[in-house]
């Protein structure tokens, strides 16, 4: 009864349903394997899938799907969500940075202009609770950090 459920989402202390994985996000992982596995019918109908939403936009074919066709799905579906630059590592492709974009002479004192999967902060650090939870860990800290 809804008494019932009401007073179960006071005792966990939220009452919100955190998504884990978007539909958007297994098709566009789909198509990724699809199209890795050579098979371009339901790689394109994977990205159709997601495409379609847009109007504007031609529909994929198995001439047109392509791995940056969906890796611009993915931008377009995970905008603003931190998941390219990842991406971009998983992939293996390399990363230019449009640091001085305005000419304003401003560049990264941390990295270079362009990186690959190298770069150390293609992966990230094992945080200080893994650490603390099994302190053999830390001894295996990802090279760059400390």
């Amino acid at each position: 009864d809804a008494g019932e459920q009401a007073s179960n989402t006071a005792a966990v202390g939220c009452s919100t349903d955190y998504p884990l994985i978007r539909l958007a996000d297994v098709y566009l992982m789909a198509a990724e394997c699809a199209l890795k596995t050579n098979d371009l019918t339901a790689a394109k109908d994977y990205l159709n899938a997601i495409s379609k939403r847009d109007p504007d936009v031609a529909p994929y074919d198995e001439t047109t799907v392509t791995e940056d066709a969906i890796i611009l799905e993915r931008r377009k579906e995970l905008f603003a969500e931190g998941s390219l630059f990842f991406e971009l590592c998983r992939l293996n492709k390399t990363i230019t940075f449009s640091d001085d974009e305005f000419g304003n002479g401003t560049k990264s004192q941390y990295r270079e202009t362009t990186i690959d999967r190298t770069f150390f902060r293609c992966r990230l650090p094992i945080s200080q609770a893994e650490i603390d939870a099994n302190p053999e860990i830390g001894k295996q800290q990802n090279e760059g950090y400390k």
